[in-house]
């Protein structure tokens, strides 16, 4: 099987260029910006797998894919060059190369696109269900309303194409053991926090976050890409979400983590007390997910503590 993966040195790309390279019957094009830490990282994580890493999407219209992987990222808010135009003009302009290819293709291939728990917005309170709405101001919305924008109109532009195999599946949150701990989330915190000695410093109020884990976020690809009714879209869900203090009790008993409750710098993607999701409709249609949370933060912590950083 040919796949190719759009934005190959993404978070959620490393992770599953890792799994699909172990897998012989695959084969793996990683389009990106720049090669050289794609390459270097394959070069460490995955010896002896048949990926090739490209540089721009020059040739991608060419090439023959059994399924694409839309991992591209639009930056994250906060970080030098980060613009919330990037939510519109970077992510819209590969969706829809990706589109134009599947158009293409004659419905041979299929999209994998990663949408977010964002699209469900701000304002509606977890967790989410099938029958939940969205709530938008329309004539003040704030910035963070712009990125709930951006993925219901590319999930709705999917939707309108019945003809055409696209699968969304909205990620609520991950973490791995290839985070970047400068991204400046909870457990990017936590983890640069354990790797630097240091207390953390985090706000006393409590949350609940849905982690799914690499493994399960592989498997919903694999069978989403083999899936017959495969114009649809899903919420990614863990075995059970968990909540701040259970992760701070846990990481504390395990690895020794230190903190502290004070102001806290607020999340690139916004505060939300309950951001996880309970449609299991992805379940429904045959894939349960292996993995609670709480045991995917700390498995992937381990493997990152091994790795001296």
């Amino acid at each position: 099987m040919n796949i190719a993966v759009m934005g190959g040195s993404s978070h959620i790309a490393k992770n599953l260029i890792v799994r699909f390279a172990a897998l012989p019957e695959c084969r793996l094009t990683l389009f990106c910006r720049d090669t050289a830490p794609v390459a270097e990282f394959v070069r460490r994580h995955v010896p002896g797998g048949d990926v090739e890493t490209v540089c721009g999407y020059g040739d991608f219209m060419t090439r023959p894919f059994d399924a694409i992987v839309n991992c591209v990222g639009a930056g994250t808010p906060g970080n030098p060059g980060f613009s919330p135009r990037n939510w519109f003009d970077t992510l819209q302009r590969f969706d829809d190369l990706a589109l134009d290819y599947l158009k293409r293709s004659g419905g041979r291939t299929t999209l994998i696109g990663f949408s977010s728990g964002a699209v469900y917005g701000s304002r509606t309170p977890g967790p989410f269900s099938g029958g939940s709405t969205v709530e938008l101001p329309v004539n003040s919305p704030a910035t963070g309303d712009f990125y709930t924008i951006s993925r219901l109109y590319a999930e709705a532009k999917h939707r309108m194409h019945r003809d055409l195999r696209i699968v969304d599946l909205r990620v609520f949150s991950f973490y791995s053991c290839f985070i970047d701990v400068g991204a400046g989330y909870f457990m990017s915190d936590v983890l640069k926090a354990l790797l630097d000695g240091a207390e953390l410093t985090t706000s006393p109020a409590d949350m609940v976050r849905d982690y799914i884990s690499p493994d399960d976020l592989f498997d919903a690809v694999r069978f989403c890409i083999g899936l017959e009714d495969a114009n649809r879209a899903f919420d990614l869900r863990s075995r059970a979400p968990a909540g701040k203090f259970e992760i701070l009790e846990s990481f504390g008993a395990r690895f020794g983590l230190r903190w502290r409750f004070a102001a806290a710098a607020a999340s690139p993607n916004g505060e939300r007390s309950v951001y996880c999701s309970d449609d299991s409709a992805l379940e429904k249609a045959g894939l349960p997910p292996r993995l609670a949370a709480l045991d995917t933060l700390i498995a992937e912590t381990e493997k990152r503590l091994s790795y001296g950083g």
